[in-house]
């Protein structure tokens, strides 16, 4: 198998249709084509990610709720209760 080909293989296993497009790949090593992708929509790109940082910053910290938890358990009983109203 040709550096190409396996290059080609492992954009299909990833589910990348590199058989068209305008932007064409070629091997270094023997000049091979390895694909043809399309080109994308940057603005499109950046407005997506910008979208997902939105959501994806509410997300908390995992390390930051297990040393909550860790010291909550670690004072004993009554610092790891709520206070009765």
């Amino acid at each position: 198998m040709s550096p190409a080909e396996e290059a080609a293989e492992t954009l299909r296993g990833f589910g990348i249709d590199a058989s068209a497009g305008e932007l064409e790949s070629r091997s270094p090593i023997d000049g091979q084509l390895i694909g043809a992708l399309k080109m994308g929509d940057a603005g499109k790109a950046c407005t997506n990610a910008a979208k997902a940082f939105l959501d994806w910053r509410l997300v908390p910290d995992p390390g930051v709720a297990n040393s909550f938890g860790c010291s909550a358990r670690s004072s004993g009983p009554r610092r790891s209760r709520l206070p009765a109203s």
